[in-house]
């Protein structure tokens, strides 16, 4: 059966990156020491080689990817095996128990930076020299009940993140969910399945939040563990993060199952382990294997301050001088948000970014820096001429922080994820000029064959 279909020449290959213990780890605001190794970290390669130069797809156990680390690792892959970085696409798990490897909120121990580095040489090395003839399949499944809208929607216009913080004045959950699975799968011509990447939209911070002590791959450890248990430990397989800079795992809702914590990680790695087995069961294999990548980049302006801004600094440190005062605690994000508010250095500045495109025959992958929100993702999906949109964030950026990417009219509405000068860095309108540049560059791929 597997002759009757089109073929492409494939590889696959994992690298360990697991640090030893003691060592800081992203993801908070503040500087978190890992004593033990809960569960590995690795970096994952999918390449896909046609008639030009090979689709290499990397992702990593991270919570951030940066081009200090790519594009040297771009140079080394391109001098060596003559791949072009626009056909290579690095992105991250957003693993939130993984070494720091951007210039952020903790210590940065620069030979690890190195080792990630030497990691994708040697992974995209391992399987460039191990490609063998696969059909390639797309699959498509859903793992409702696992992802949810952290953020609320409040009576007087305002949204917060989490049930927690509304005060009973939730009128509803502030943006959509997309429950989708995606796979695509390599199977030899033996109609053995040799390993698969997959798409899902979820933030990777399940394990201990900020009280978080152990290195650890999150949730996506834990689907690639129920994966490599049901199609053997010698399959290989990437995790594809989806829009998430609007979503977690938590409905904050009272259950039977905890909503958090070990076995919340457990759930859904289980969970959207078996959403992806049920797509790579269903699929069939793709007629079409034309490859090609494309990208686009432009400048995106820093947010700046206003007078507002610096009027609304003073009011929430008032606001926190007299909970100090009364002998409370202040919150968490608030206390950081004054920091970064009086201390931020971008006024006036911009970013570099970069939208990057693969399509594989009627299927594409769309590649965006920060952490999405949902709804873009979903309109990429939508106005994309393929039949299929693999939607990927917190790909390769500058110091690997694009930070939160929300829609513009969410931006002024207070929630994490719209805070400007601490989990958002750029100007309102950067997420609308990244969607429509990713439909854009699509539309280009599919009018150029």
């Amino acid at each position: 059966m597997a002759q009757s279909y089109p073929t492409c020449r494939a590889g696959l290959a994992r690298v360990n990156i697991t640090p030893s213990p003691p060592c800081s780890i992203a993801g908070y605001y503040h500087d978190r020491v890992a004593v033990r190794v809960r569960d590995e970290l690795f970096t994952g390669v999918l390449v896909l080689a046609g008639g030009g130069a090979p689709l290499v797809l990397v992702s990593c156990d991270l919570c951030a990817m940066a081009d200090h680390v790519t594009l040297p690792a771009k140079k080394r892959i391109g001098d060596k095996h003559g791949v072009p970085p626009e056909n290579i696409l690095a992105v991250a798990t957003h693993t939130h128990e993984a070494p720091e490897t951007r210039d952020h909120n903790v210590p940065v121990d620069p030979r690890y930076v190195q080792r990630v580095i030497d990691s994708i040489v040697e992974a995209t090395d391992e399987a460039l020299s191990h490609l063998f003839e696969a059909t390639v399949h797309a699959g498509l499944s859903e793992a409702g009940g696992f992802s949810f809208n952290k953020l609320f929607r409040l009576k007087d216009g305002r949204e917060v993140m989490g049930l927690y913080a509304t005060g009973g004045q939730e009128v509803g959950r502030a943006g959509p969910v997309d429950p989708s699975v995606q796979t695509l799968a390599l199977f030899d011509t033996d109609l053995r399945l040799r390993g698969a990447a997959v798409n899902f939209g979820c933030h990777a911070d399940t394990l201990a939040g900020a009280d978080a002590d152990m290195v650890s791959a999150d949730w996506p450890g834990e689907m690639v563990r129920n994966l490599s248990g049901v199609y053997g430990n010698d399959t290989t397989w990437l995790f594809l993060q989806g829009p998430c800079g609007d979503i977690g795992a938590s409905d904050d809702l009272p259950h039977y199952r905890t909503n958090y914590g070990e076995g919340k990680t457990i759930q859904v790695g289980r969970g959207v382990a078996g959403a992806a087995a049920m797509a790579i069961e269903t699929d069939e294999p793709l007629m079409d294997l034309r490859l090609a990548a494309a990208q686009e980049e432009f400048e995106a302006p820093y947010y700046t301050r206003t007078p507002e801004f610096f009027a609304e600094v003073a009011r929430k440190k008032a606001e926190l001088e007299a909970l100090k005062a009364r002998g409370e605690k202040p919150g968490y994000v608030d206390e950081h948000w004054i920091k970064r508010a009086e201390s931020w250095p971008y006024d006036g500045k911009t970013f570099p970014v970069r939208v990057q495109c693969f399509r594989i025959g009627d299927v594409a992958l769309v590649g965006l820096p920060g952490e999405v929100f949902t709804a873009f993702g979903l309109e990429i999906k939508r106005y994309s001429p393929f039949r299929r949109t693999f939607v990927v964030e917190l790909a390769s950026c500058q110091n690997g922080f694009a930070a939160y990417q929300c829609p513009a009219d969410q931006a002024d509405r207070g929630a994490y994820g719209e805070l400007p000068a601490m989990s958002r860095r750029l100007a309102a309108g950067t997420g609308r000029r990244m969607a429509d540049s990713a439909i854009r560059v699509l539309h280009r791929l599919w009018d150029e064959a």
